[in-house]
């Protein structure tokens, strides 16, 4: 007795074309654009389909899992020490900035006070010299005033 494409993929649990392509790697007659699948190739399919079934499960079930969860609890492990020693190595840098950070303020008002009594001396300098040039050009000018008052009176 012939079955239909859509009863062996609902056995199979696969789609109709997957049929199609089954049989036609099986090599199987169509007539009237139906495949002649019979009740015997279908039992061989649906019996090579459970097989392969459960050796897929058996051999993944035996494999996979155990090696999985030690890898995977593994890696979780060194990822928490990954990130246990990179906030460690933010918080000390962290630390050392903030070092820094104090040790110019220190350095900085330091320098300014040594530069505003450096700006006093220079300016009480300054100012010494101005008194000095001043009364540098007073007395250049009485002696011009003495000097032209020796020239009248030669006269």
């Amino acid at each position: 007795m012939l079955v239909s494409v859509n009863d062996v993929a609902n056995r199979l649990k696969i789609s109709n074309r997957a049929v199609q392509i089954k049989c036609k790697r099986e090599g199987l007659v169509k007539i009237g654009n139906q495949y002649q699948i019979t009740n015997d190739i279908v039992d061989k399919w649906v019996f090579n389909s459970e097989a392969k079934q459960r050796n897929e499960s058996e051999h993944t079930q035996v494999i996979s899992h155990p090696k999985r969860k030690e890898v995977r609890s593994f890696n979780s492990f060194v990822i928490y020490v990954l990130i246990a020693v990179l906030i460690a190595v933010l918080v000390l840098f962290y630390i050392n900035l903030d070092a820094q950070i104090i040790d110019a303020n220190q350095t900085i008002k330091i320098k300014d006070k040594e530069h505003k009594i450096e700006v006093k001396d220079l300016s009480k300098k300054l100012n010494d010299a101005q008194d000095v040039i001043q009364h540098q050009e007073l007395e250049i000018q009485s002696l011009k005033i003495k000097d032209s008052l020796r020239y009248i009176k030669r006269w």
